[in-house]
């Protein structure tokens, strides 16, 4: 038999914000640590510049587990073709700069979908 703990109250957005923000900074990834992060209802949204698709899809991967996510919105967009990233750019619109991959919101749920 599974006991529910009535007093569990689930992770706040603000602590659900501080562990991604924790693992971001903790990433030897320098991009990632520029992200811009927002949290609503545990929904996580992210925005920035990455320098590839695999800095996105680790991140991706990697915020699933960080207790009282339920949802990620990917706004990032990846830049192949600059070594200086610009912090807080969320489209390729905001981006004047050439070459940059089309911008592509990814989202999913609780299970991932």
């Amino acid at each position: 038999m599974i006991q529910i703990n009535e007093d569990f109250e689930p992770n706040s957005d603000s602590e659900i914000e501080q562990n991604v923000r924790a693992f971001l900074e903790g990433c030897n990834m320098p991009a990632l640590r520029r992200l811009a992060v927002s949290v609503s209802a545990g929904t996580v949204t992210l925005r920035g510049q990455v320098r590839t698709f695999y800095e996105r899809q680790l991140t991706q991967q990697c915020l699933r587990r960080i207790a009282g996510v339920r949802q990620l919105i990917d706004r990032t967009v990846v830049n192949r073709d600059r070594n200086d990233l610009v912090p807080g750019v969320t489209s390729v619109a905001e981006n004047s700069a050439p070459g940059p991959a089309p911008y592509v919101e990814k989202a999913w749920g609780v299970c991932g979908s």
